[in-house]
């Protein structure tokens, strides 16, 4: 193993070029260190302690302190880590190594993107700005729906509340338009009236019901992006 080449590579880093094939790179300090010298051999020891243990470690060190600052999916560290010019091999190793610890998780950057966005972007923006960070639309699918299985359920919980009569009647249903509750006021009650009080409770009802159809549309429309989000 001759080095053939050697080139900086920013201030503190030199490329190796090694039998005239880009190597590796190294911080100067390590040339002469580990005998990277140029048109001169490299050892077969110091090529094994460079390969397998300096670079491994650097690189699953590089990997660990970019998810420290943020979130990455699985696409977006190699990129990161192949501007650092580290092998296919060595990347490989960086992710399956902190995918093992659970701080490279591409579902749960997803769900969590999802998330933060479902309110103020459509389903189909969303998928593609994830595309673009390497979600598969398999993945964002399955993302999706359990989304929108979580907002669903939280809309069947919710109370929907609407008052008549200025307040003399109340009217409750769910997001499954179940009636939870009905509030009279006494002083409305007229035996001699009744018709005026059976109106008041129907309006007060199908004002909560309203809300309700409402709530599930506007909560339809999100889940399936508009008019884009459908087949045709």
């Amino acid at each position: 193993m001759i080095v053939t080449g050697l080139s900086e590579r920013d201030k503190s880093k030199i490329r190796v070029e090694i039998d005239g094939q880009f190597a590796f790179v190294l911080y100067k300090g390590e040339l002469s260190r580990y005998g990277v010298k140029q048109g001169e051999e490299l050892s077969p020891e110091n090529y094994r302690i460079i390969t397998q243990e300096i670079l491994p470690k650097r690189v699953k060190l590089r990997a660990m302190n970019l998810l420290k600052s943020r979130a990455y999916t699985t696409m977006q560290l190699r990129e990161k880590l192949r501007a650092g010019e580290y092998s296919e091999e060595f990347i490989a190793l960086a992710i399956d190594y902190v995918s093992s610890f659970g701080y490279l998780d591409d579902r749960m950057y997803a769900a969590d993107f999802v998330e933060y966005n479902k309110e103020s972007k459509s389903k189909r923006r969303i998928q593609m700005d994830l595309q673009k960070k390497g979600i598969s639309k398999e993945l964002f699918e399955e993302v999706w729906e359990e989304t929108a299985g979580d907002a669903q359920k939280e809309l069947e919980t919710k109370e929907f509340v609407a008052k008549t009569g200025g307040g003399a009647v109340e009217a409750a249903v769910n997001g499954k338009k179940e009636v939870l509750r009905l509030v009279l006021n006494e002083e409305i009650v007229d035996p001699e009236d009744i018709e005026t009080l059976q109106d008041a409770i129907v309006a007060a009802v199908n004002e909560a019901m309203r809300q309700a159809d409402s709530a599930s549309a506007e909560l339809m429309g999100k889940m399936t992006g508009g008019l884009g989000g459908l087949p045709f």
